[in-house]
């Protein structure tokens, strides 16, 4: 046998064999989209912690609101958190809506919402130690 008819023989081989390998299916691309929804349940939550850690914070005249939209709402508590908590929806529901066209865009979106609330509770966490230290 010749390298040419073995080079042949290998080629048809490999053409005709079956994959193992399956591709799995895209979490995002299901029907169910899990991810997002814990994504997006991760952001609520965090948007509940923030506003109360803030309102705790404000209440005991120990740190003042930082977000300029908030800033004017910071002296009525029923108000500044049913704004931050209806802003937090919007962007979720504007999150889902997007997913029925641009699913890996809401995916990315959402997953940035969950990382900037984090990082506020975060620094909010620390604020609130900062100003127990100063008593």
């Amino acid at each position: 046998m010749t390298k040419q008819n073995v080079l042949c023989v290998v080629l048809v081989l490999n053409l005709a064999a079956t994959p193992v390998a399956q591709v799995l299916p895209d979490p995002v691309a299901e029907e169910n989209p899990r991810l997002l929804h814990s994504l997006l349940a991760a952001v609520m939550v965090l948007e509940g912690a923030d506003i109360a850690s803030s309102m705790y914070c404000l209440g005991a005249d120990e740190c003042a609101e930082r977000n300029r939209v908030m800033f004017g709402l910071q002296d009525h508590p029923v108000l500044f958190g049913s704004v931050k908590m209806a802003l937090a929806t919007a962007s979720v529901l504007v999150v889902l809506k997007t997913h029925k066209t641009h699913p890996k865009v809401a995916l990315v979106v959402s997953a940035m919402l969950a990382t900037l609330y984090a990082g506020v509770v975060v620094h909010n966490w620390h604020a609130l130690r900062a100003a127990e230290r100063r008593r």
